[in-house]
């Protein structure tokens, strides 16, 4: 492997685990958002309420995103709002 090489997977690496904390942080955001909204929902409700909400931000960024072509994604889900 040249040093080329291992400085592109690092980079690649540092990229990735970027992209998984914002995941991960918008994920809790919407959960947040869910049991400020929906405070009765049971685990299961919550979690199907959760997938849905997921895949409807995912959905929105990456239209937002291309539509812009903008280095901004993923957006916050506030910025998706509207």
């Amino acid at each position: 492997m040249t040093t080329e090489s291992r400085w592109t997977s690092a980079a690649t690496a540092r990229t990735a685990a970027t992209l998984i904390h914002i995941r991960r942080a918008h994920r809790v955001q919407i959960a947040a958002d869910i049991d400020r909204e929906l405070p009765g929902l049971g685990e299961a409700e919550r979690r199907q309420v959760l997938e849905d909400r997921m895949r409807e931000y995912t959905a929105a960024a990456r239209s937002a995103a291309q539509s812009e072509q903008i280095g901004n994604w993923p957006p916050h889900p506030a910025q998706l709002a509207g």
